[in-house]
């Protein structure tokens, strides 16, 4: 499966290449995959 979210590639790009930044940081605690209870990784227990 190829993912389509222009932002998400870049991201992958950066992470490949280790040159990661705050966005990408932020973008990642966004991203939940399987809980659809959780909304973010910022809400309890995840951000402790």
């Amino acid at each position: 499966m190829r993912t389509e979210d222009v932002q998400y590639l870049q991201l992958l790009e950066r992470l490949r290449n280790g040159h990661c930044n705050r966005d990408d940081y932020e973008l990642l605690l966004t991203r939940v995959v399987g809980q659809p209870s959780v909304g973010s990784l910022r809400a309890s227990p995840w951000n402790k």
